[in-house]
């Protein structure tokens, strides 16, 4: 009876953990919601700001005269559109990154409800094994219990690893996507400048629009690597430094595309999304050392197990 008891409390704290683990990336992806929110409207404000300025540049009004005047109505237009098309990629960016986290919100409380008793579910069965336990007076059975309570403990912490494992997979099959169109764009845009026509301009820019893409899709499945990271860091004593890697992200989310969009500066932002890569590789290469050790220590302490339970009662 104990036994089973057992059994049905690790997966109940397995749950628990789920339970901590989901509620936690709600809390932070409503903050960074909000944040996310508040960038994209005073995007929006800036966005119809800098769409107005260039209505009056091109319309007739005192401010165009002075410009006329003192010749520099077309430079000055130039220089608004160009803020127009900045502001509007830098909206977009924002929406599409809002609408992504509601996604990600929505999908996570789904999850919570499928746990939403463990906690109670938790309490519940132990206290159950704590009276089953005091009936009991076997010492080797006791430890014996103990040892299962390590060993639940440390698959759940090589399960942590595993999913970040996996989530920084993601995030770098992402980024080579994104390296791959900027490449190619790279390359077309090299034709495109020794005249190579409408045709080369218009496969230029189709690459460029799936570089713009992928690098969206690159910064989601960052955030979420960098979810699954905090997980590790929270409920295993990890050595992975967070700092460089969060000031790298913070970074590469803030609209890495406007340069090449608007000034062409494809080699730039290449390089930028091969040394996010380096440092995503560096830290992923740093997980999987970790999980590897426990992988090793849960072998280590199996053997120590087995070995106990052939002796027991000899």
């Amino acid at each position: 009876m104990l036994v089973e008891v057992t059994n049905e409390l690790h997966q109940a704290k397995e749950k628990v953990w789920l339970k901590r683990k989901w509620s936690e990336h709600i809390t932070r992806a409503e903050k960074e919601l909000k944040h996310q929110e508040e960038k994209m409207n005073k995007l929006k404000s800036l966005m119809e700001k800098e769409a107005y300025d260039v209505q009056r540049l091109e319309g007739m009004s005192l401010y165009t005269i002075f410009y006329s005047l003192i010749g520099k109505k077309e430079e000055r237009l130039a220089e608004e559109k160009e803020q127009v098309i900045k502001a509007t990629l830098a909206y977009d960016e924002a929406r599409e990154t809002v609408e992504d986290i509601k996604e990600e919100i929505q999908e996570w409380t789904a999850l919570l409800k499928t746990v939403s008793d463990a906690d109670e579910r938790y309490y519940a069965l132990l206290l159950e094994k704590e009276k089953l336990m005091k009936q009991g007076d076997s010492n080797w059975e006791a430890q014996l219990l103990e040892m299962a309570e390590h060993e639940a403990d440390l698959k759940g912490a090589i399960q942590e690893y595993k999913d970040a494992i996996l989530a920084g997979k993601k995030a770098i099959q992402s980024l080579d996507l994104a390296i791959d169109f900027l490449e190619k764009a790279k390359g077309w845009s090299t034709w495109d400048m020794v005249g190579g026509g409408l045709l080369t301009t218009a496969i230029k820019h189709d690459h460029l629009d799936s570089a713009k893409k992928s690098i969206h899709t690159a910064q989601k499945k960052l955030r979420h690597f960098y979810e699954e990271l905090l997980d590790v860091k929270h409920h295993v004593n990890a050595q992975i430094e967070l700092g460089s890697f969060l000031s790298f992200a913070d970074f590469f989310f803030d609209g890495l595309f406007i340069d090449w969009m608007v000034h062409g500066k494809i080699q730039e932002s290449l390089d930028q999304i091969l040394k996010a890569k380096q440092e995503t590789s560096s830290v992923l290469k740093t997980v999987k050392q970790e999980c590897k050790q426990l992988e090793k220590n849960r072998v280590v302490f199996e053997k120590k197990k087995i070995a106990f339970i052939e002796e027991a009662g000899s």
